[in-house]
This record gives C-alpha cells, structure tokens and sequence, in this order.
C-alpha cells in the first residue's frame, strides 16, 4: 500500500447523485466522463531532489469503464481503469464520486485491504481541507504491522493548464501523508510525504500528479510526476 500512495485520493463518506453533471455546494460542478473516454498519461520518476531520474519514461493509458454505478455501497460512481503501455494490461482501477458534503471521494490502484476499499477526500470548495485517517493491519516481511495513514488534503487554488493545446480548468490539490507502523504497539518506523494533484471537473479525472520520495520501513520510494499530454471524450 505504502509502496504506492501517488494512487492514494479521498475519503469514506456518504453516497452521491448518479446524474452525469453533479452539482454540489458552492456552485462547483464535476462531469461524470463517459464510458469509452480515454487519456494517455506520461510518468517518470524522480529523485530525493526532485530531479528527473534517467530510464524512468512510461506511458499509461486510462480507460473509462462504467458510470453511474453502485460500488461499496456508494452511487453515482465511475471507474476509469489503468493499463501499463497497452491496452492488454490492467494495473489498477480508479472509483470515484461526488459526496453530499462537497468533495470528491476516490479510491485507487492497490487501495485496497481484507476490509474493502480505502477512500480519500478531496475537497471541491477552493481553501477546504479534508482530514481523513486510515488503519489497518498488513504483513510486510512476514511480520503482522498495524499500518495508521493520515492524510491532510486542501484545495489551494483553481488553475488552468494546457493539455494537447487545450486549456482546461483544474482544482489544484496539496496533501500531506504521514504515515506510521507498529508492531504490539511499538513503533517500527514514521514518515511524511507531499503530494501535488490537479483534478479536471469537466473530464472528470486527475489530469497532474506530482509525488515527493520518502523511505519507510526500510523501503526508498522513489517520487513521481504524472501527466496527461492527450485525450479523447466519447
């Protein structure tokens, strides 16, 4: 889980509306993509000092699978699948909705324990914050770790990037991670990590993502910085 929280995004929380366009308090809007709708993501890595590494390039397509759906008890849910270079292999799926108190409430990728899905919050007004804590049990190295996430998420501004040559409109995201193991109590290892995200309402994904590096339970994390350079809508 630890080994991939540039996945990580929001929180458990009540169900949202199925309609396509969702409207929430503050007037903010978040379009629900349709199924078919594809963007192909380039990703590379990066170090302690945020330089890119060498040899690190990857593309990824995303694939909208289905909305509307109901998922772990919650409705108006869309999933957008991950594949790795092709469209033959699947790496993580991505479930996401609009909650009745105003955020976007996703969970990612390998978000997942023998309790169901982890949700995170991200909070649609611009300068909200969603606190959001996260427990459970997981076995690294053969040995039965409880595992506490933090994660501090707030919305500090709206911006306008460019992708393919069209500007969109994106809430910028920052959150702060910290993250704690124990065993019977004791302490094995606490750390920290930054995270940078930029969600798109009208296509209904994260469409940057950028990652600091950490190292915890003797296990460097290098950072990462995603992007979407092209899309299409159905």
């Amino acid at each position: 889980m630890y080994k991939k929280l540039h996945m990580l995004a929001l929180a458990i929380l009540v169900t949202a509306c199925a309609d396509d366009d969702i409207v929430i308090p503050q007037q903010q809007k978040v379009t629900a993509p349709q199924v078919g709708s594809t963007f192909v993501v380039a990703r590379h890595k990066m170090d302690p000092s945020g330089a890119k590494r060498p040899d690190s390039d990857a593309i990824f397509n995303r694939v909208v699978a289905s909305r509307g759906v109901t998922f772990d008890g919650r409705t108006g849910v869309w999933t957008v699948i991950t594949y790795r270079d092709s469209i033959e292999e699947a790496t993580d799926t991505t479930y996401s909705y609009v909650d009745g108190q105003g955020h976007l409430v996703i969970s990612e990728g390998d978000e997942n324990t023998h309790e169901g899905p982890i949700w995170f919050r991200y909070p649609l007004a611009i300068g909200t914050v969603a606190v959001d804590t996260i427990s459970y049990f997981i076995v690294n190295d053969k040995i039965p770790q409880t595992f506490r996430l933090i994660g501090r998420t707030e919305h500090v501004a709206d911006e306008r990037i460019d992708i393919d040559g069209r500007s969109i409109e994106t809430y910028k995201f920052a959150t702060t991670f910290w993250m704690r193991s124990t065993v019977e109590g004791i302490l094995l290892d606490s750390t920290s990590v930054g995270t940078t995200r930029w969600f798109a309402p009208s296509l209904g994904v994260f469409v940057r993502d950028s990652l600091g590096a950490y190292f915890f339970n003797d296990d460097p994390s290098p950072g990462e910085f995603r992007s979407v350079v092209r899309y299409t809508l159905k």
